[in-house]
């Protein structure tokens, strides 16, 4: 899980805000690390599926989150708690597809 996390990192610096673009030619080097090491593992088929998908919402959600920041700007015109619901849906809603 900690390399799934050091990936979701990377991926956030390689954006706009930080931009260390080159870091997104090396940042799913450690998912892919990951994914390797539990195909390899001695865990049932369908408990390495379960894996995975976690790690890839895992992934997708702390990236997403990451990227959609920009939503807390908007407290002048709703609650912060209403901006925090919509943050956290759109993210798990977009962590779906990784």
């Amino acid at each position: 899980m900690i390399l799934t996390l050091l990936s979701a990192f990377f991926l956030c610096l390689a954006f706009p805000r930080i931009s260390l673009w080159t870091l997104a030619y090396v940042s799913l080097v450690p998912l892919l690390y990951e994914v390797q090491w539990i195909l390899h593992s001695q865990r049932s088929t369908s408990q390495k599926i379960r894996v995975l998908i976690g790690r890839g919402f895992l992934l997708g959600f702390v990236f997403m989150g990451f990227f959609h920041a920009w939503m807390f700007t908007l407290r002048a015109w709703a609650q912060w708690w209403s901006i925090g619901l919509l943050w956290v849906g759109l993210s798990a809603y977009l962590a779906i597809f990784y």
